[in-house]
């Protein structure tokens, strides 16, 4: 696996496969040991945004789309990522409507200190579309994990969006709720953020779920987008301008179709990421982009 842009990282990347319980806990890999369950655990908050979801339009809030589709999952979707956590959405949490609707199912990981390629534990949530992230099945922004109080890495994922890391450890305590906000860019490590509205937000285009965003060439993403609308029942003649319905990891807007083509397609979000990101001075379109940890 490559390496990772987080402070203090080495160059180990993230082991496929690992198991995971319901209540989050992961065993160490890359060198960590596990870290012991306690009673008491840690609390935080995290904030973020999801570009592909965000609508300056409708007052800087992200589109709750899936859920006003019945699209969400009821149950995690992160089976992919070797997570097996049992987390669910309730009917409270799909039924709520506003500020406070959940957008979309997140990862949010706890990294060891000294080596932030080991996930020392995980939890499924939503985001909101304020960006706050809640729990699934209660709807409330404290998340609670239970590992000792201490300083972790906080990594915040989407399945397809580059993912976002805070560019130094945190203190977590059972108390307190830290905030952890990644619409802050001082909050996150490196450049691997975009920015809407002066806030930074999670890339989107990783339909392919390797942690990194890609137009042309190798480990490309818009093969997945044709993939997805070549394979859709509903597309009987083969069409590339089929709008291929579902909760599809290609449905990079977040709006419940993926879409090849037009001007609003997913595949033009994907090409104006990879043409217009500041590293990219040429414009190419097999530039890649990075998320901060390795996923495939």
């Amino acid at each position: 696996h490559g390496g990772r842009h987080v402070q203090g990282s080495g160059d180990g990347g993230r082991s496929d496969g690992r198991q995971c319980n319901g209540a989050g806990n992961v065993p160490g890999t890359g060198g960590g040991g596990t870290v012991e369950a306690t009673e008491d655990g840690v609390t935080l908050q995290v904030k973020g945004l999801l570009q592909g979801a965000y609508r300056a339009n409708i007052g800087g809030l992200m589109a709750d789309t899936l859920r006003e589709q019945s699209l969400l999952p009821e149950d995690q979707p992160y089976g992919s990522y070797g997570y097996n956590g049992t987390e669910t959405l309730s009917a409270v949490t799909l039924e709520t409507t506003g500020n406070n609707a959940p957008v979309d199912w997140v990862l949010v990981e706890l990294r060891d200190v000294n080596n932030p390629d080991t996930v020392i534990s995980t939890q499924a949530a939503v985001i909101q579309r304020d960006g706050d992230v809640a729990n699934a099945d209660t709807n409330t922004t404290d998340l609670h994990f239970d590992v000792p109080e201490g300083e972790y890495f906080v990594t915040l994922a989407h399945r397809n969006h580059l993912d976002v890391t805070t560019s130094s450890a945190v203190s977590l305590t059972g108390a307190d709720g830290t905030l952890i906000d990644f619409t802050n860019p001082d909050t996150v490590s490196g450049e691997e953020f975009t920015v809407v509205d002066g806030q930074a937000a999670l890339w989107a285009g990783d339909a392919n779920g390797d942690n990194s965003v890609t137009a042309f060439g190798p480990g490309n993403d818009a093969n997945s987008l044709l993939s997805d609308i070549l394979k859709a029942d509903g597309n009987i003649n083969g069409s590339f301008d089929y709008a291929a319905p579902g909760y599809l990891s290609s449905d990079l807007d977040l709006n419940g179709v993926t879409t090849y083509g037009s001007d609003n397609s997913d595949q033009t979000l994907l090409n104006n990421n990879t043409a217009t990101v500041a590293e990219n001075s040429s414009g190419a379109g097999n530039y890649v982009i990075k998320g901060t940890t390795q996923r495939a």
